[in-house]
């Protein structure tokens, strides 16, 4: 409702694939970069699937329609599929196999009513369309079996659980009890990937939207300064300074360059690197070791707060800052005292702290909004109508069933 671009995607619309898939890859239902059968497959279902509906149009022009809706819903496919949909203030690709899935849909609908509607060649000779609807109908048959297979095969397997060893154990336990962030780069392909993971591991459903401080546009485009300015081989105070504001405690570098490490360990700003056990990895502390909560005072030095602290002593118009954009569900209590949102001097959100004291207490409460509420009906509509219908069995009690049976 509040995005709606996010129709016309899949799961995590934020990692999703960003190469465009060839148009002839999209007519054998090759949509997407992973999970896909081999070529040749795709090829030989699809490609008889293709000739299948042909040959149906012409042997029973009535059935052209099937043709005409299959070709619509694979145009919209491949359209979308070369354009981009607004998510969370990123542009992403739509989703194109929901739309290839009708389209092969109706083509499977229309090879079924035209083997429906030929079953009168059972009584005549064999021949070529006898050859066909047997080609068909074994292809169709072996291909639905194999695609379940090959579906099974991975869905059934065992989920592989485990801590990443690039990822030491002291820094996600840090990022838990100091309440900071770490700053993920990997350097080891041609494209210099990055993640601000928190809370010891990563976020789950971070694919749907941008949570804490990249939520904000602009410190996302601040954060991916920094990474190509690390990944150029340079870092400065001002670099320091952001990372502060996000309350980025931590950067880790995975196979990191011989440049980027010599400026890391050079930087005044940081502590020494310290690689990981199994070597693939090194983790720089900002000196200043920020988190994501902190009080700030009227010339800028902030003080870094971590889960669990109180206020017990602060300055004249101190304020604390979160290490996120103004939100205007968060509930932010001092000592039990809510705290009220005053405009900021960037892109933080920021509360008046006046002489408050006492247990920090950070909290988003789950707002119930009306829509949610249509759909919990919706869906338990569908559940009803979904439930057997109940038939009433003819009871001898009846005194209009007995008055029949006396008759009879």
């Amino acid at each position: 409702i509040d995005t709606p671009g996010r129709f016309l995607t899949g799961p995590s619309p934020l990692l999703g694939d960003t190469t465009t898939t060839a148009a002839w890859e999209l007519l054998l239902g090759r949509a997407g970069a992973g999970g896909l059968p081999p070529l040749w497959i795709s090829a030989v279902f699809f490609g008889c699937l293709w000739l299948a509906a042909l040959t149906a149009v012409i042997r029973s022009p009535q059935l052209a329609l099937h043709a005409v809706a299959a070709l619509v819903f694979l145009t919209c496919g491949v359209a979308l599929s070369r354009s981009t949909a607004a998510i969370d203030t990123s542009r992403v690709m739509p989703e194109a196999a929901p739309w290839l899935l009708i389209a092969f849909a109706f083509l499977l609908a229309l090879v079924a009513t035209w083997l429906d509607e030929g079953s009168q060649l059972a009584s005549q000779d064999f021949g070529l369309a006898q050859t066909l609807i047997g080609v068909v109908s074994l292809l169709i048959a072996v291909g639905t079996a194999f695609g379940v297979a090959w579906w099974a095969a991975d869905g059934l397997g065992q989920v592989e659980r485990g801590d990443n060893p690039d990822i030491p154990y002291y820094l996600r336990v840090n990022e838990v009890e100091y309440g900071a962030s770490s700053l993920v780069i990997d350097q080891g392909d041609d494209k210099v990937a990055w993640s601000l993971r928190s809370g010891g591991r990563p976020t789950w459903a971070e694919g749907e939207m941008r949570t804490g401080a990249l939520a904000s546009p602009e410190a996302w485009q601040t954060a991916q300064r920094i990474v190509a300015q690390i990944a150029a081989g340079r870092y400065d105070e001002d670099m320091t300074v952001s990372l502060r504001q996000m309350g980025v405690r931590y950067i880790l570098v995975r196979r990191a360059s011989a440049d980027t490490v010599g400026v890391l360990e050079a930087s005044t700003g940081l502590g020494r690197g310290i690689r990981s056990d199994n070597g693939a990895s090194m983790v720089w502390e900002l000196s200043e070791q920020p988190t994501r909560t902190q009080i700030v005072g009227p010339e800028g030095l902030g003080v870094s707060l971590r889960p669990g602290d109180a206020i017990a002593e602060i300055g004249p118009d101190s304020r604390l800052v979160l290490s996120q954009p103004p939100d205007p569900a968060v509930v932010v209590t001092v000592g039990g005292v809510r705290l009220q949102a005053i405009e900021s001097v960037d892109w933080r959100a920021t509360y008046a702290l006046g002489q408050t004291t006492g247990l920090v207490d950070v909290t988003r409460p789950l707002a119930l909004r009306g829509w949610r509420l249509v759909q919990l009906g919706l869906a338990f509509l569908m559940v009803l109508f979904a439930l057997p219908s109940a038939h009433a069995r003819p009871s001898n009690r009846s005194p209009r069933r007995a008055d029949i049976q006396e008759s009879a």
